[in-house]
């Protein structure tokens, strides 16, 4: 009989260690899954570097012509897009390899992540050309 006490007291410490042990190891599930989000990476300001056209090269350098083009991806999945002096507003949703943006007029584009790079290939006629974007610090 004693020796069932025992069993049963040294199985109830185990598993209360084990409940103690596991809650500290593990932060909320809030934090953990905010961290892990696939969207997260995309969050924050964007600022033009280049247009290039579809041979990759450049047609349009951003810093050499004093201009600035920037997008902010907010993380209530709106966007904010400055381009020459004149501002846009939509909403954004990931997308295989991406995000689609969508703007006021409910005209849709698609942005693309490659190399640490947001690729966003516009046309207009016959001209092409691809913005790229690099997150700023």
């Amino acid at each position: 009989m004693k020796m069932r006490k025992t069993i049963m007291l040294l199985c109830c410490v185990i598993i209360a260690s084990m409940g103690i042990f596991l809650t500290g190891c593990g932060g909320s599930s809030e934090d953990s899954s905010s961290e892990t989000k696939p969207e997260n990476q995309y969050i924050g300001a964007w600022e033009a570097t280049v247009i290039t056209t579809a041979e990759d090269e450049v047609m349009y350098d951003f810093k050499e012509n004093n201009e600035v083009c920037i997008f902010n991806f907010n993380d209530d999945y709106t966007f904010k897009l400055e381009l020459a002096g004149v501002e846009y507003d939509g909403t954004w949703e990931l997308i295989e390899g991406g995000l689609m943006i969508t703007d006021t007029d409910n005209k849709q584009a698609n942005i693309y992540y490659k190399e640490g790079e947001l690729l966003w290939t516009l046309q207009q006629g016959d001209i092409e050309g691809t913005y790229h974007f690099v997150k700023k610090e």
